[in-house]
């Protein structure tokens, strides 16, 4: 969403310079003491535009600063494409810049994508932000002179109007998905819905209900019949039901949403900038969990994935912002003993502080561990098992 027009936020912005900012003329400029004389020095500063917005803030950069347009867009699920290549290998600074920033997720993207080819440098971020969020992510602002050093580490959320966001989580069945879900539940600032609830509300309403023997032929019916032409229908039964709308929380969970569109419609109809996470597993502990949770559409599981590839749920697994993974992840519940035991993963809790951390919910990655592990011996305390939490990571 950070491409997509929005709010002018260019007079909040503005009102955060102060008489101490540095204006963008003096970017990548430092005086030095030389042995005889004072002279200025100039950085190798690369800044890289995001097209296509990012484009028009060409004339306000500095005429010595190398410049490469880069274009990327999340939703639509285009990879990262350099127009123009970088001269170096290392730089003084790099500068990547957007405009209508919502989530900084788009300039990660493509800070990660220099890194994957060698370009090195300190990089900072640089836009006009329509979220607290993006605001938080910026190192340079965007005013109605140019960029000037951000000089304030918070901004309170009054002068924005796009303050609540989408955590979309994606991943084949039995991937871990529900797992997740229930750990973000009870967390402060966290809702939770469950997708699938209102497949399952649509696809009776058309159909008729569903029962062990016929859900995986409903399923496909569906599919075939209503989704072909309408691949919105889900989405507006979410919208119409869940109370999203209404909801305060400011990051809304929304477990096992599948289609690329449906992401965008739910995004832009509730105002909440959309943050994928793929929720990923070992392939042979994944069908293992099928066979042992033994869920409707279990004993199909090829075929689903089929279906899934079809309709474009797998593209928006590879186009994730963030990835969880589950494997290793176990739960053992003892009834006589009352007793539950958790096991989490080697990754497991890396992969979610990474999310954390750039929602600023958790700055440590032992401040994740925690809250992660009080989630799950709530979750179990609350239905009366003592819990015993084991991490390999720790």
């Amino acid at each position: 969403m950070s491409s997509k027009a929005g709010p002018d936020a260019s007079s909040d912005i503005t009102k955060c310079q102060t008489k101490h900012s540095l204006h963008w003329s003096d970017l990548g400029r430092e005086k030095t003491k030389t042995k005889s004389k004072k002279e200025e020095c100039v950085k190798n500063i690369l800044a890289i535009l995001i097209a296509k917005s990012g484009v028009a803030l060409l004339d306000l950069l500095p005429r010595e600063w190398e410049v490469v347009i880069s274009d990327h867009s999340r939703l639509d699920q285009r990879g990262v494409e350099f127009w123009n290549l970088p001269h170096r290998r290392r730089y003084d600074e790099i500068v990547i810049l957007d405009q209508n920033v919502t989530t900084a997720l788009t300039q990660r993207k493509v800070e990660l994508a220099l890194q994957g080819m060698g370009v090195e440098g300190p990089v900072h971020y640089a836009g006009n932000t329509m979220t607290r969020l993006a605001y938080l992510h910026q190192h340079y602002l965007l005013g109605r002179e140019g960029l000037f050093t951000k000089t304030r580490p918070d901004l309170p959320s009054e002068p924005y109007t796009l303050n609540k966001y989408m955590v979309c989580l994606v991943g084949l069945p039995a991937s871990g998905k529900t797992m997740l879900r229930k750990i973000f539940s009870s967390l402060p600032y966290f809702s939770c819905y469950k997708w699938g609830e209102y497949a399952q509300g649509i696809i009776e309403s058309n159909f008729g209900s569903m029962t062990s023997e016929n859900s995986w032929s409903l399923v496909q019916r569906f599919t075939n019949e209503v989704e072909s032409r309408d691949r919105i229908a889900v989405a507006r039964r979410f919208l119409e039901q869940s109370g999203i709308r209404q909801d305060p929380a400011t990051f809304a969970v929304v477990d096992g949403i599948k289609r690329r569109e449906q992401i965008i419609y739910a995004s832009y109809a509730t105002r909440r900038p959309a943050i994928v996470v793929r929720v990923e597993r070992d392939e042979t502990e994944r069908q293992a969990e099928c066979l042992k949770r033994g869920d409707f559409d279990d004993w199909q599981d090829a075929r689903r994935q089929e279906l899934l590839r079809d309709m474009g749920a797998l593209d928006v697994m590879d186009f994730a912002d963030f990835v969880v993974k589950t494997t290793g992840n176990s739960v053992v519940y003892d009834g006589l003993a009352h007793t539950c035991r958790v096991n989490f993963g080697m990754d497991f809790i890396a992969g979610i502080h990474e999310l954390f951390s750039w929602l600023f919910v958790s700055s440590s990655l032992e401040q994740t561990r925690e809250m992660v592990s009080g989630q799950c011996r709530y979750i179990s305390e609350s239905i009366g098992f003592q819990t015993e939490v084991l991490d390999e990571l720790a």
